[in-house]
């Protein structure tokens, strides 16, 4: 039973598409199966194992970034498609998991942990996603331009905010001699403000 098991797994990695990127590919066009897909479900279950099986929060905020990435692809492509109602539901999706990332970010920061990748990561893709946010806009409909114009600025915002909390919190090694003595600890960059 165990072997079917590992089995079917191995299968459903196999099987699903974008399982295998790494978070700078994502673009406009890799979005994989969409939710017009019959088997999307199944690309929706491996994100939500691979969320399980991550034991540390920067590992999940990226996560998180990754399918915002994917959930932008995907309204894209939907849009493309010309299947609004489910490029509409994508595009609330993708504003679910930069919520998730912001969450999970900034209990990472306030766990001390190093997030240096994150901050890259998001630095690198931030202008992919405004520019596919700007393409989503230019075939939308008024009523749809406001919400994509509300997306874009929150978006900014949030990413703006990202990055700030990160750089600002993320730790530092900061060493101290008195005499003889040589300490070396990680604070935050906030915290070394006070001993400068």
């Amino acid at each position: 039973m165990k072997y079917v098991f590992a089995t079917m797994i191995g299968l459903l990695v196999l099987a699903t598409p974008g399982f295998a990127q790494t978070e700078s590919e994502v673009t406009m066009d890799g979005a994989g199966w969409t939710a017009s897909h019959p088997l999307y479900f199944m690309d929706r279950m491996m994100e939500s194992m691979q969320l399980a099986f991550a034991f540390d929060d920067e590992s999940k905020a990226q996560m998180h970034y990754k399918f915002a990435q994917e959930r932008l692809a995907e309204a894209y492509e939907l849009k493309k498609q010309r299947q609004e109602r489910l490029a509409e539901q994508a595009l609330g999706e993708y504003e679910d998991e930069l919520d998730e990332t912001d969450q999970v970010t900034e209990t990472a920061v306030a766990r001390g942990r190093n997030v240096t990748a994150l901050i890259e990561l998001i630095n690198e893709n931030f202008y992919r996603h405004v520019a596919v946010l700007q393409s989503l806009r230019e075939e939308a409909s008024e009523e749809e331009r406001a919400r994509i114009d509300r997306i874009i600025e929150q978006t900014t915002n949030k990413h703006s905010a990202m990055i700030s909390r990160l750089e600002r919190e993320t730790p530092v090694n900061f060493t101290i001699q008195v005499g003889n003595m040589t300490r070396t600890m990680m604070i935050t960059p906030h915290m070394a403000e006070k001993f400068i």
